[in-house]
Parts: structure tokens; C-alpha cells; sequence
């Protein structure tokens, strides 16, 4: 198979070497040593359209030299990630492969009370809860991110702290359990993550503008 791909990669230059490769999420990777250009792609995209390769080709090589990406490529690249078959093929292939998630506690605050809160009094209950963690930096500007591939929530340790509000917490935490719900949508050529409807959620938490206005204020200290 890798052969195969080879092949195919070699109509966008001779100089590349292709192979699949198991990663533990849809991810690809792309460098060059010296001359030579050296590519792996996920191995769920073994039975892929000729197309859909082309495209992934095209557009690692686009971010390879810098270069725009084509939005054909990435339409066609998106539709094919996005589909149900290969999101049931990843549902199956990739959990056994993820690494386990380090866990770091807080010192003032308990990201577990946290999510329950959030989850009574915004998902009536029924939110399945992710796995829970701090971060390692004390990042400002990126408060909280959820990685949908392990089901995981980190929240900035800057937020660990006796300065920083229950309310606040429950803010980010809001935030990242939206992403939860919605997922990753595709809006015409490309993924988006804060989709009209995740921001209108996001303004149903109490003292919306508030808390707005506190995060921008954090991020500038």
C-alpha cells in the first residue's frame, strides 16, 4: 500500500517519499531533508479516494513552502474527514492508540465541582464528563481547550487560583464543554469550531459580558 502511495504522491514530485503511518488521531506530517520531501499519512485514509490524496498532498506541500492552500483541495480533504465512514472507522482504529492523559490537580480550585456545576445548571444533567485536568504552563491567553479525539478538557493553571472566581472557572469551563456538544462543523470549504450556534449558546451563560470582559483583561496583564 505504501508503494501505492508512492506512486501517487509522485505526480506531485519525484523527490517525495510517502507512507501511511498509525497515528493516534487524523494527522499527517510532512518535512524535507535536503532534497528529499517525506510524508505520512494517517493510516485511516488507506482506502481513500485517489482524490482525497491528491488534495492532503497538495495541501502539505502548500504548508510545506508557505504557500496558499487551494480551497478545492480543501473542500475535498474536509468532506472526506468529516463523513461518516471514515468517523466510524476512526471511532474504532484510533482509542485503543491514544495515549493516557496526565492528570494535574489543582491547588485552589476542583475542576470536578467545576463540571458539575456547569453541567446541572447548563446541559440538565446529561453531559457526559470528560476527562478533567490543569495544564502544565500557566497560559493566559489559552484559557481552556478540548481535545475531542480523548475526550479531554485542560483548563490554564493561571485560573488555579484564589483571585480567580468559581463563576469565572465555570466560564471556561462552559466554553469547552460547547465544543464538546457541537464538535467541528463544515461550513462550506472549511471547519469551523465556533459556529453561529456555539456562540449563541456560549451568551446563555449568566454574566455573559462580564466574564467577556474579565478574559480580556487577564489576557493583557
Amino acid at each position: 500500500m505504501s508503494k501505492d502511495l508512492n506512486r501517487l504522491f509522485r505526480r506531485l514530485g519525484e523527490n517525495i517519499n510517502a507512507e501511511f503511518y498509525p497515528y493516534a488521531g487524523i494527522k499527517h506530517s510532512i518535512r524535507q531533508r535536503k532534497k528529499a520531501i517525506y510524508i505520512r499519512v494517517s493510516d485511516l485514509f488507506t482506502d481513500a479516494p485517489e482524490d482525497v490524496l491528491l488534495a492532503l498532498g497538495r495541501i502539505l506541500l502548500a504548508k510545506l513552502n508557505r504557500n496558499p492552500v487551494s480551497k478545492r483541495d480543501r473542500t475535498v480533504y474536509n468532506q472526506y474527514i468529516t463523513s461518516e465512514p471514515l468517523q466510524k472507522k476512526a471511532s474504532h482504529i484510533l482509542p485503543p492508540r491514544k495515549r493516557k492523559v496526565k492528570i494535574i490537580k489543582g491547588h485552589y480550585k476542583d475542576l470536578h465541582k467545576s463540571f458539575r456545576r456547569v453541567n446541572a445548571e447548563y446541559f440538565q444533567g446529561v453531559m457526559d464528563k470528560p476527562v478533567l485536568t490543569w495544564s502544565v504552563r500557566r497560559a493566559k491567553r489559552t484559557l481552556g481547550r478540548y481535545d475531542p479525539e480523548r475526550d479531554v478538557v485542560v483548563i490554564s493553571r493561571i485560573l488555579d487560583s484564589p483571585k480567580i472566581s468559581e463563576e469565572f472557572l465555570d466560564f471556561i469551563m462552559y466554553h469547552e464543554l460547547l465544543h464538546k456538544k457541537h464538535g467541528i462543523k463544515l461550513r462550506g470549504k472549511r471547519r469551523q469550531i465556533h459556529t453561529p450556534q456555539f456562540k449563541e449558546d456560549e451568551k446563555k451563560f449568566r454574566h455573559y459580558q462580564k466574564m467577556k470582559t474579565f478574559m480580556e483583561k487577564l489576557a493583557r496583564r
